[in-house]
């Protein structure tokens, strides 16, 4: 049960960082900006979005603007 919690916690916490860029990704977003609306660290807010989207946040961000 520990682990089912922490990966649904993880997804949560990936899908905040995703949101947030869709919501706002005409403004100025950096990766303190990310940091703070998926609650966690910047380490583990990248390797969220690399397991994830094979890229880190920022490079995201950028994918999506295009």
């Amino acid at each position: 049960m520990g682990i089912y919690f922490f990966s649904e916690t993880r997804k949560v916490e990936r899908k905040l960082g995703s949101m947030y860029i869709s919501a706002n990704y005409h403004r100025k977003i950096t990766q303190d900006d990310l940091v703070r609306v998926s609650h966690i660290n910047r380490v583990s807010l990248n390797t969220l979005f690399k397991k994830n989207y094979d890229c880190t946040s920022m490079q995201y961000l950028k994918q999506y603007r295009l």
